[in-house]
């Protein structure tokens, strides 16, 4: 586990969709990764699960919040419904087994876009179309980074500058 703490940090993280409190596996939520017990690091996140690690969070106050937002914690959107983007208080988080969709021109939420809560894909094609996923990683293909829970930035392969709001970019902004 890595430890954040900075109002800047926080602000890329809640501009590119991400629900991170304050300590969370950076990797494993940006891969899409499952905690313990199967819930995405999203989910465990949110839950308040001692091991899902949001306990420093605010625990319970983040699960009683869970279904409607609050000051205290995001509320989860649905297959369909906004998630991402600036909003007054927490912007909505998809709900387990979903991914926050973005358009191309929307950068992947960074320019105050919100995004549309769209179901992760069970299984992919073969197809060789490499993208660039919001979090700065390449993918074989669209439908394998929906797999694992992460919007195209771009067609073809992560180019030049970290993709904004990506945990690449985060790190570069710490590192200045």
């Amino acid at each position: 586990m890595r430890r954040f703490n900075g109002l800047g940090v926080l602000l890329a993280l809640v501009a590119s969709g991400c629900a991170a409190p304050v300590e969370f596996d950076e990797v494993g939520a940006a891969e899409g990764a499952l905690a313990p017990g199967g819930e995405d690091a999203a989910s465990a996140a949110l839950s308040g699960d001692e091991e899902g690690g949001a306990a420093g969070a605010g625990g319970a106050a983040w699960v009683e919040a869970r279904g409607r937002g609050s000051e205290t914690g995001p509320s989860i959107a649905g297959k369909g419904e906004s998630c991402g983007g600036f909003t007054i208080g927490p912007a909505p988080v998809c709900a387990q087994g979903l991914y926050c969709s973005f358009r191309f021109e929307d950068v992947c939420g960074w320019a105050d876009a919100s995004g549309t809560c769209a179901e992760r894909p069970a299984s992919c094609t073969e197809e060789h179309a490499t993208v660039c996923g919001c979090d700065g990683r390449v993918y074989k293909n669209a439908c394998v980074a929906a797999m694992s829970g992460v919007a195209v930035y771009v067609e073809g392969a992560c180019e030049g500058a970290a993709v904004p709001g990506s945990p690449a970019a985060v790190r570069s902004a710490l590192a200045e």
